[in-house]
């Protein structure tokens, strides 16, 4: 009784014992076999080593899963602007009666059977702009900052987009064809599309300022200045747009392509800035070796 609840204790302290005491275990392992059946301590041994390496595998997995997920999160905000202006583009060339030179891309939403592409284009873009903004807080984590409002923006910027996508667009500038240049006044819907619009672009807006206070005081000059210089050209392109949508002489004929120019400029800024976070030294966990050297230093 008095062996059997000593190989019990035995195990207990081997299974509890940090990895870098493992040279006095084996001592005390040894100074054991002297007492005990060498073979009844080599199971005890083996049995408490197999549990410890059970729960260094558990938790390897959890945190392979959540570098995975935080992988994934960031590339679709790699993915998220190139996909939509693909689609936004070759709507834009195809569509009979619609200029994209003069038409504001959300017009592509009406006027055709096909309007469900532009519906289905802003809400995978708006899912996609949300998931990359729950993966935005590790990756600032990483630098040792807190992401407060940042993240939050993306997200609102995004959620903007599927507002859009729910919420269809009056006509204005003349499209669908036949339909005045202007709605007044404007449907339930398309006032729920602009002013969901307005909190996206000024969001996305803000967020580029914030990120580039940030990017300052990380000591990276030259993101901190892309990035004002980004939310200083949206915010110019996107009062032009306005501007345009309300019919401005000089505007409303080049409103198609101001408010292209000007999500693209958002759109190329968040492209980046997860490229950025994916590549920087020290912030993403990688797959393969870097992972594994994080994990066992």
């Amino acid at each position: 009784m008095g062996a059997g609840c000593g190989l019990h204790l035995f195990g207990q302290w081997v299974q509890h014992s940090h990895d870098s005491q493992a040279e006095g275990r084996v001592v005390c392992f040894d100074a054991l076999r002297q007492v005990f059946d060498p073979h009844v301590c080599q199971f005890v041994l083996t049995r408490s080593f197999c549990q410890l390496k059970l729960t260094d595998i558990a938790s390897s997995s959890a945190s392979w899963r959540h570098v995975m997920l935080k992988q994934i999160g960031l590339l679709c905000g790699v993915v998220a602007g190139p996909l939509f202006m693909l689609v936004l583009l070759i709507q834009g060339a195809v569509r009979d009666g619609y200029d994209p030179i003069r038409h504001a891309g959300s017009s592509l939403e009406l006027g055709s059977r096909l309007g469900w592409i532009q519906q289905a284009n802003f809400l995978l873009a708006g899912v996609l702009m949300i998931v990359f903004a729950l993966a935005l807080p590790g990756a600032l984590r990483e630098r040792g900052r807190q992401p407060a409002w940042g993240s939050l923006l993306v997200a609102l910027w995004g959620a903007g987009l599927i507002g859009a996508g729910v919420f269809l667009d009056d006509p204005v500038s003349g499209y669908p064809p036949g339909t005045p240049a202007l709605t007044v006044p404007p449907t339930l819907h398309g006032d729920l599309h602009g002013k969901i619009s307005l909190v996206g672009f000024l969001a996305l807006a803000v967020a580029c300022f914030v990120f580039a206070r940030r990017f300052a005081g990380w000591g990276e000059g030259r993101w901190a200045r892309y990035s004002a210089l980004s939310g200083i050209l949206f915010s110019i392109g996107f009062v032009l747009f306005v501007a345009a949508s309300l019919q401005v002489n000089g505007l409303v004929e080049v409103g198609g392509l101001i408010q292209r120019l000007t999500v693209g400029i958002g759109w190329l800024w968040l492209m980046l800035l997860a490229i950025h976070f994916i590549r920087m030294p020290g912030g993403l966990l990688r797959v393969g070796g870097n992972w594994a050297a994080r994990q066992h230093p």
